[in-house]
């Protein structure tokens, strides 16, 4: 009995998980605006990504806005999480899975939609609305990608990629 025990940690301990993210894709601009040198910034929606939204503050603070809370201007950054895909497809991949004992990766689609609003007191000044989309991967012979294609750190980096386009793309110098 132990030696099944033993397997079967062995087993969930080797299977490995990567993410594919894609290059963040605009759907909505609305003005080209002056950027403001400070900001109050207001998170929207990131209750499971407290991590993210931390390292997303460190990375707004190396980009040149400073936070200040007597600023005029207000940033809002909302995450939606998007449905993910369809619940029949998901039960053939979980069966797949388990009966190939993790040599078919279980596959795991996440969308998000990610939106930087501007506001100069009351008035809404500019929208940038982003689609960000996370193929996530587990298996036995994903084991190698696992250090270089971490489903955390991927997430992370794609937030941050789409903050660099709001900043570089819906603002002028």
């Amino acid at each position: 009995m132990r030696n099944y025990k033993f397997l079967f940690l062995l087993c969930i301990f080797c299977i490995g998980c990567s993410s594919f993210v894609r290059k963040p894709e605009l759907l909505k601009k609305s003005t080209i605006y002056e950027k403001p040198s400070t900001a109050r910034i207001d998170f929207i929606g990131w209750e499971y990504y407290e991590k993210h939204k931390q390292a997303l503050k460190r990375h707004i603070a190396r980009s040149g806005l400073v936070t200040q809370d007597a600023s005029p201007f207000l940033l809002e950054i909302r995450l939606v999480e998007k449905e993910r895909y369809h619940l029949d497809y998901r039960f053939w991949n979980i069966i797949a899975f388990i009966y190939t004992s993790g040599l078919i990766p279980l596959y795991d689609g996440i969308n998000h939609r990610l939106e930087f609003r501007l506001y100069k007191g009351v008035r809404e000044e500019a929208i940038c609305t982003y689609r960000l989309s996370n193929d996530q991967f587990s298996g036995i012979l994903l084991l190698p990608l696992t250090p270089f294609f971490y489903p955390s750190s991927q997430q992370r980096d794609l937030f941050q990629k789409a903050y660099d386009l709001y900043r570089k793309g819906c603002a002028k110098n």
